[in-house]
């Protein structure tokens, strides 16, 4: 499929259609079975179908929110952006405003971004993956298994039928994420090891068993020096260790395998990674800019929580959240908003907090036609709306439009 290119020469992945595909989660599965099988899509659903229009906007509020955005001492523009097309409206509103950017909400993106320029890495795609591997070493926890509820259909050979290959779950994993992976994956083996001590382990193979001689053990010994290892993982997964170093680590074990074989990572990252995708084909910046005199300034660092300290109470400064999601915002974010002196304008799809400069906005790919990059990073998808609300919903774009008009 052929790649498109930006005028910053930065790769863009080549759009993907389908008549039908969801991203409740960011592997886009385009498969009706798989789609009415998924817990994730099922929960999701039942949310979607509670949320209202919050009610009509008056101009005199919006003519209000334009008075403060012009005298604000300093913006700060974060939250959760999960479309392409609100990615490009918020990074134009910030260069016109000259706005610090956040969209990394717990940094996994960046952090991801900054091991692999220190290490290098070798990464493949799902497609290749699937078609390729010939065992899959899967690290992390049960927030691996939640957050992907289908990436063990999307790595099989076969949506109906099981797969022979040998997966090896390494990690904080519990039974139910054995059985779903036993379920498409018959010959799948569970290696419990402290998470934060996996790219140790790995280079020392004798503590992943407790008795290497067992047949058992031989099994994974021989999986992992297959000819063709796939190991997957997911930045966004990885809370309270050092992240940054945990994935220099871990891609430094992969290069070192490939000196004898081959030996690839499967990176999988949220949906958040479509704003730093986005950011960058237009800053060649992940995120964490600040903006001056309409240049971006990269401050990979400073985040929001730090803006925040700064501006605490400084009543001239000015917040705009952007929450495209059905799950809930970012609480560490939600907290250090609560005594915030400054103006506070939430952009979300519910009113859940109570704040008179609210502006509802629909949820890309549910209530809106929106584009949006896989989770291995490879293509976007254009997903079509299924539940379009009847009034009182607008677009990221269209408020920002608005409110820099």
């Amino acid at each position: 499929m052929e790649k498109l290119w930006s005028s910053q020469q930065k790769i863009i992945p080549p759009i993907l259609d389908r008549e039908m595909i969801c991203s409740f989660c960011s592997l886009l599965c385009d498969d009706a079975i798989a789609l009415d099988a998924c817990p994730l899509r099922r929960d999701c659903l039942h949310k979607l179908s509670t949320i209202q229009p919050t009610g009509y906007v008056a101009l005199e509020q919006i003519d209000e929110l334009k008075k403060r955005i012009r005298s604000a001492r300093s913006i700060l523009m974060t939250g959760a952006i999960t479309s392409v097309e609100s990615a490009r409206a918020a990074v134009a509103f910030a260069r016109s405003q000259n706005a610090f950017l956040d969209f990394s909400p717990n940094g996994s993106v960046i952090d991801t971004i900054g091991a692999l320029s220190s290490s290098g890495g070798y990464t493949t795609t799902l497609a290749e993956a699937r078609e390729i591997a010939g065992s899959f070493l899967v690290v992390g926890n049960d927030e691996l298994t939640r957050a992907f509820p289908r990436l063990m259909h999307s790595l099989s050979l076969s949506e109906t039928a099981t797969d022979a290959r040998t997966v090896i779950l390494l990690g904080e994993f519990s039974d139910h994420s054995l059985g779903v992976w036993t379920a498409k994956f018959p010959n799948t083996w569970f290696v419990p090891c402290d998470l934060e001590k996996i790219p140790q382990a790995l280079s020392q193979w004798s503590i992943l068993v407790s008795s290497p001689n067992s047949s058992e053990a031989k099994s994974i010994f021989d999986s992992l020096r297959c000819d063709y290892l796939t190991v997957v993982w997911s930045p966004g997964t990885l809370h309270s260790i050092p992240r940054d170093l945990w994935i220099e680590q871990l891609n430094q074990w992969i290069l070192r395998n490939n000196e004898t074989r081959r030996v690839v990572g499967l990176p999988l990252v949220s949906q958040d990674a479509v704003f730093a995708h986005t950011c960058t084909w237009l800053t060649s910046f992940p995120g964490r800019i600040q903006f001056e005199d309409k240049q971006a300034r990269y401050l990979p660092t400073d985040d929001y929580r730090l803006w925040l300290d700064r501006y605490q109470q400084d009543e001239q400064s000015l917040v705009i959240t952007i929450h495209e999601s059905w799950s809930d915002p970012n609480p560490h974010l939600v907290r250090g908003l609560g005594s915030f002196r400054g103006t506070w304008i939430p952009m979300d799809s519910s009113e859940r907090h109570q704040n008179r400069f609210h502006l509802p906005i629909s949820i890309p790919g549910s209530h809106r036609t929106a584009t949006m990059i896989r989770a291995d990073q490879v293509v976007m998808a254009r997903l079509d709306a299924f539940h379009k609300p009847d009034r009182g919903f607008r677009t990221p774009r269209e408020w920002l439009e608005a409110l820099s008009g």
